[in-house]
């Protein structure tokens, strides 16, 4: 969105690596992301990664002449941009000056006299076209949600990583009046897994195709968790009233964030696999009914 056709491309990393640089304007803009391993890290770790690949960059862009005029042409590089996830030290900034001042320094041909290094996070880096996007949105999209059996389902219930979240699935659909029957237990259960896994699988679809609105969908889900909590500790509703009150406030909220975005099967989807997270992981909660 920031630059016409013909104006920007990548630097593929695949053949010999790329050269400290994943993109390239030809308003003579280098672009490179960069994201530390293992995080969470200390801070004071962090730090020390960051000034490391600004410098080992920086020191890519001046001793790789040859191999980077091939790439740049007759493009003058006058600002090389890290754009990383997490930007907590002004040292960081203060190292990227410093470098850049060594580097302007060195005599190189393609490196113009008051050339710049800085860093910023994504939100700073791409704050305006992501506006533009989600505000221009023209359609609405409606992703094929991967079809789930009774293998799936098997396979989630034998999986010891989850034993305690589906025995809590089932705890609590056990409190039901409706749920007078081994059958309609099992029934109800079968469901509900259903659903979290349909809803895990457009989530990472989301995830990998569409980032800005996954994000966006993972941020209305924990901002409503929040509040959850305090409703089910305080709320003496049956637990059938409390598990459609939320699924239908909930799949209203997601409506609000992303109704421009995402048709209201694909926001229904988003829901019920939400509402099933939560019986398995116990934010929603409620009394026995009588």
């Amino acid at each position: 969105m920031r630059y016409a056709p013909g104006d920007f491309f990548v630097v593929p990393s695949d053949d010999h690596g790329d050269l400290g640089m994943d993109g390239v304007g030809r308003d003579g803009r280098i672009y490179q992301c960069y994201a530390p391993e293992n995080e969470p890290l200390q801070p004071g770790v962090r730090k020390k990664k960051l000034k490391k690949k600004i410098t080992d960059d920086l020191t890519k862009l001046v001793q790789k002449q040859a191999e980077h005029r091939t790439i740049l042409g007759d493009i003058i590089v006058e600002r090389w941009i890290l754009v990383t996830p997490i930007l907590h030290s002004k040292d960081i900034l203060a190292h990227a000056n410093a470098e850049a001042a060594k580097t302007r320094t060195l005599g190189c041909p393609y490196i113009c006299p008051s050339f710049e290094a800085i860093a910023v996070t994504e939100n700073e880096f791409l704050g305006v076209e992501k506006k533009r996007f989600i505000g221009s949105t023209l359609h609405r999209l409606n992703l094929i949600v991967d079809e789930v059996d009774q293998g799936n389902l098997d396979a989630l219930k034998q999986d010891n990583s989850h034993s305690d979240l589906v025995g809590n699935l089932k705890t609590k659909l056990s409190k039901l009046k409706a749920v007078n029957t081994p059958q309609k237990l099992e029934q109800l259960e079968r469901k509900y897994l259903k659903a979290y896994l349909e809803g895990r699988g457009l989530l990472t679809s989301l995830q990998q195709n569409h980032a800005s609105i996954y994000e966006a969908a993972v941020k209305a889900k924990r901002g409503f968790e929040k509040l959850l909590e305090a409703r089910s500790s305080l709320s003496g509703d049956p637990g059938g009233k409390r598990i459609l009150d939320e699924l239908a406030a909930f799949n209203t909220q997601l409506e609000e964030y992303l109704g421009k975005l995402l048709d209201p099967e694909t926001t229904a989807v988003l829901a019920t696999e939400a509402i099933s997270y939560w019986l398995m992981h116990c934010p929603l909660d409620f009394p026995d009914d009588d």
